[in-house]
């Protein structure tokens, strides 16, 4: 039996708006990649569902412009002729938190991805994001897109363009499974050009391992000060596509009130985050 391959089990979680295109462009492209499923999950009250349920997110639609099949295609196209697996899953209930986390545990993914409104001060504790905690919760890779991102597929063409990727890496929590992620995605999705710079903010570079098919591409960096500021100045500077760091959630009652360090990135960055659990 093959073996199946990586990021092969996305999942998109939506709150049936169009805020979160960019993140399904997303999601629909990595899963189509790996020939693998795609489950588009809404969690909420039951009389929030309607008739947009069932239109929204159009994967017809968006594969048909992107020129991989042809108008008017059948449902069933989207299997036979392109090998992706599409799930729309209704969970009724009253905390679509605790809708999508409770699916999580008894449908294991590869990769969550997720639109955040990146929300800040008052406004995140008055409107506070859902993509934060089911990042947290979900014990998987999470791709969170925040609002201002441009990301790295374009939804109109299904076009990838991956070519930086910023890895932060420190001593604890080990970023080898962010590397390793991170590499089964740009190959994946056939970005194999992408230059990986790793970076570290502070004295003596930790020894990560690094896999063999990025070791040529990656370019190491170290900086001193504050982690945050050091991880979004330097994704500026290498014009990063996608920065990715390994997370181990909240670690003190500081962590608690203003953010993880993968969230403080994301909600001050505007490229797309992929967190991975150490």
């Amino acid at each position: 039996m093959n073996a199946r391959p990586p990021l092969s089990r996305v999942l998109f979680a939506t709150d049936l708006s169009h805020d979160g295109d960019l993140a399904f462009a997303h999601a629909l492209r990595i899963a189509l990649a790996a020939r693998g499923e795609l489950a588009i999950v809404h969690a909420g009250p039951r009389d929030l569902v309607g008739k947009e349920w069932a239109q929204f997110p159009r994967v017809r639609a968006s594969l048909t412009g992107w020129g991989l099949l042809e108008p008017g295609a059948p449902p069933s196209a989207v299997l036979d002729q392109l090998g992706l697996h599409v799930r729309k899953i209704d969970v009724p209930a009253p905390d679509p938190l605790h809708g999508v986390t409770d699916l999580l545990e008894h449908r294991p993914c590869d990769l969550v991805v997720l639109a955040s409104h990146a929300r800040e001060g008052v406004d995140r504790w008055l409107h506070p994001s859902l993509a934060e905690p089911i990042a947290r919760g979900a014990n998987a890779p999470s791709l969170t897109l925040p609002p201002s991102s441009t990301g790295f597929v374009d939804p109109a063409t299904g076009a990838v363009s991956l070519l930086n990727i910023l890895v932060a890496i420190d001593h604890r929590p080990s970023a080898a499974r962010a590397l390793a992620t991170v590499a089964d995605l740009a190959a994946n999705l056939g970005a194999t050009g992408a230059i990986f710079h790793v970076l570290h903010v502070g004295d003596s570079f930790p020894e990560t391992p690094v896999p063999d098919a990025i070791a040529d591409r990656v370019r190491r960096r170290q900086q001193a000060g504050g982690v945050v500021e050091a991880i979004i100045d330097t994704a500026a500077v290498v014009e990063a596509d996608l920065i990715v760091m390994a997370t181990r959630g909240h670690d003190s009652l500081l962590d608690s009130l203003r953010g993880s360090t993968t969230e403080q990135v994301l909600r001050h960055s505007e490229r797309p985050v992929l967190a991975v659990p150490a």
